[in-house]
């Protein structure tokens, strides 16, 4: 994953966690006024280093193909062979954000700037390789996304900071062995790391719960809507022998119903949302089978004017249950 110039992987204090390694070898200051291409020369390292395992991660993943275990097996690869690269890589960036003080003070704020975005924008970069996620064509997207974004702010940093390839090499020299050092030293830190940006498994989303809530719903309740429909067809036939067999087909099917209250939960996001979410009654919904239940029992005792009471109050209860359930395509 190569391209032309671009700069670093901002991060976190690796170096003060290695102080002994500090101490054996002190990182140096930038000359006077020459802070700025200091920190572009690390940047250009950083981003070259994170693109250059970038490669040989990519290459790798290909070679395997796609699958869980080619992803978990080019992981271990990372580990195994190219942690001490990916712990330089955070340890240049903690000295970067070191001398970030001192570029402020002897460079324009729009300079600044630059380089702080550059820097984010390569930790990014050097994030997505340390842990490569399937699919491998999406992860390759993201590197292109990352090293396109950096040559973007890499242009847009343009002529006001002019330094030559001869000139990074040698503001780089000094620092190339605290940083390679630190990063060998830095191992078992940067393993931590890897373990606080591993992706989190997603839980359910809200529509996702609803779903699967409607699944049981429509399942269970099956057998009651179809009696409710053999109501239904009777009446509008004025067939009395075949509303009573519907109005005691209902009792039998909706009674069971009504002490599953839990079928009636339906899951809701609590605020704030990170809460998650928590089941709450979805009283229309569970109102709209007591008056089914309630038409059947009159319904069977021949009180018609009850009946078509409850009828139209069970149509009432459905469509505000319907209301709700709307919202995520779903129907009573």
């Amino acid at each position: 994953m190569t391209r032309s110039h671009v700069p670093l992987c901002a991060a976190v204090v690796i170096l003060q966690a290695v102080a002994g390694t500090a101490a054996a070898q002190e990182v140096p200051e930038p000359a006077l006024g020459k802070s700025p291409q200091t920190v572009l020369a690390l940047l250009e390292y950083t981003r070259n280093l994170c693109d250059r395992v970038a490669g040989k991660v990519v290459e790798r993943w290909q070679a395997l193909g796609e699958s869980p275990e080619a992803a978990e097996a080019v992981r271990q690869y990372l580990v195994n062979e190219e942690m001490s690269e990916l712990a330089a890589s955070r340890a240049a960036a903690d000295v970067i954000r070191g001398l970030m003080r001192q570029v402020r003070s002897e460079t324009s704020p729009a300079t600044a700037d630059s380089l702080d975005r550059i820097g984010e924008l390569i930790q990014g970069l050097c994030d997505t390789v340390a842990y490569p996620t399937p699919p491998r064509e999406s992860f390759e997207a993201r590197l292109r996304q990352r090293l396109d974004q950096i040559e973007q702010e890499r242009i847009n940093l343009g002529g006001r900071l002019l330094v030559t390839d001869e000139q990074l090499r040698e503001l780089l020299s000094p620092y190339l062995s605290p940083i390679q050092l630190a990063g060998i030293e830095a191992h078992d830190e940067y393993l931590d790391y890897l373990e606080s940006i591993k992706p989190k498994p997603r839980g359910p989303t809200l529509l996702e719960l609803m779903q699967a809530w409607h699944r049981r719903y429509a399942e269970a309740t099956r057998s009651t809507k179809i009696a409710v429909g053999h109501f239904i067809a009777a009446r509008a036939d004025n067939d009395a022998r075949a509303l009573r067999e519907a109005c005691n087909e209902i009792i039998a099917e909706v009674i069971p119903l009504l002490r599953d209250e839990e079928l009636f939960l339906i899951p809701t996001q609590q605020q704030p949302a990170s809460k998650g979410f928590k089941p709450e009654m979805l009283l229309p919904l569970q109102q709209a089978y007591r008056e089914i239940r309630d038409l059947a029992v009159n319904c069977k005792a021949g009180r018609q004017r009850e009946t078509l009471v409850h009828l139209a109050e069970m149509n009432r209860q459905l469509q505000l249950a319907a209301q709700v359930l709307g919202r995520y395509s779903l129907t009573p």
